[in-house]
């Protein structure tokens, strides 16, 4: 599709990327929009995310809580419409902690504590004490980012496969760049701040498990997807190591399977490791740079850290408003 309207270049196709640049086809079908990555699905470190949207841990007066329930608003929007093709499900989700936690409510979200007896049933031989359940959302990303990517081509976006060192190599060709690179953007936004945080994890064969169970303080994760079960996991700041590391799997294994002894049975189908862009706080700002004399507008957008698919949609939602501010646009009214 040619188009004639101003020229808008997404760094990074993860589910961050990929999300603003559909969002801003949504809210401008005239602008010119190109993702460029050297990383597509399958990938991208969303690709191995476990998808939880688990936003009710932040404080509801935080832009995380925000941009988290609008994601969730979206999440269920796409499950009703068409959940199987988006790769969106709906699960029952326990959420475990070593002590007693707040229950926070949000409109369409049933979270309640769970006592020690129901927890006891759920889990027996735990020991856990503190517990909510809720229905939430998980988003398989190798299934949602090739639906993000094939809605943003029909909505006449570009793609193009190359690695982007320095702002300087696209500057010339764009009026507004949007920095969706994740841990790249270390070294793109010269931000010393964003650093790894290692995760790894099991995907099994388990279909008996149909319980998302998360335990936050001992980062054990149990949750079923459409046709496999991640289990993980763990959180290592400043890790770069991508490969496998073997005490890291039993330790995992074992701390799942005191969660769920079943696990023992289940048939382990890989493994995986995978560097989450790890940031004191997600950048979502806009900046103006100097490239050899030109004034060039950036909208950031990282540093979202294990947050991603949970933030990603209320996150898309405000760099897209940010994008549209620096080409002094008004919006048309998206249906998503």
């Amino acid at each position: 599709m040619s188009k004639i309207g101003k020229r808008v270049c997404v760094v990074g196709a993860g589910v961050i990327g990929l999300s603003t640049a559909v969002r801003l086809l949504d809210v401008a079908p005239s602008l010119q929009v190109t993702v460029v990555a050297d990383l597509f699905t399958p990938f991208t470190t969303s690709d191995g995310a476990a998808g939880v949207n688990v936003f009710w841990n932040y404080q509801p007066d935080s832009l995380l809580y925000k941009w988290g329930f609008s994601t969730y608003m979206y999440g269920q929007k796409l499950y009703k419409e068409n959940g199987h093709l988006t790769g969106v499900q709906q699960f029952f989700t326990v959420d475990i902690y070593d002590k007693e936690t707040n229950c926070i409510n949000a409109s369409d979200i049933d979270r309640r504590k769970l006592s020690y007896k129901e927890l006891e049933a759920l889990y027996p031989g735990s020991g856990y004490r503190y517990g909510t359940s809720s229905l939430t959302y998980l988003t398989e990303c190798k299934i949602y980012l090739p639906w993000l990517m094939k809605r943003f081509k029909l909505k006449g976006g570009n793609v193009l496969h190359r690695h982007v060192n320095s702002f300087d190599e696209i500057a010339a060709d764009y009026d507004v760049i949007v920095n969706c690179s994740g841990l790249g953007a270390r070294q793109l936004a010269h931000d010393d701040s964003i650093k790894p945080v290692r995760g790894q994890i099991f995907r099994v064969k388990a279909p008996w498990i149909k319980i998302a169970t998360y335990d936050h303080d001992k980062m054990t994760y149990i949750f079923p997807r459409s046709n496999d079960v991640i289990v993980g996991g763990v959180y290592q700041h400043d890790n770069w190591d991508l490969s496998i590391n073997h005490q890291d799997r039993e330790n995992i294994w074992k701390r799942a399977c005191k969660m769920d002894p079943s696990l023992k049975h289940a048939h382990i189908i890989n493994e995986w490791v995978g560097l989450r862009p790890g940031r004191p706080e997600v950048r979502l700002e806009r900046e103006v740079i100097v490239v050899n004399g030109k004034k060039v507008n950036v909208v950031h957008n990282y540093g979202h850290s294990s947050r991603g698919i949970t933030l990603h949609w209320g996150c898309a939602v405000d760099a897209s408003q940010l994008v549209l501010q620096c080409l002094q646009l008004n919006t048309v009214q998206s249906r998503l």
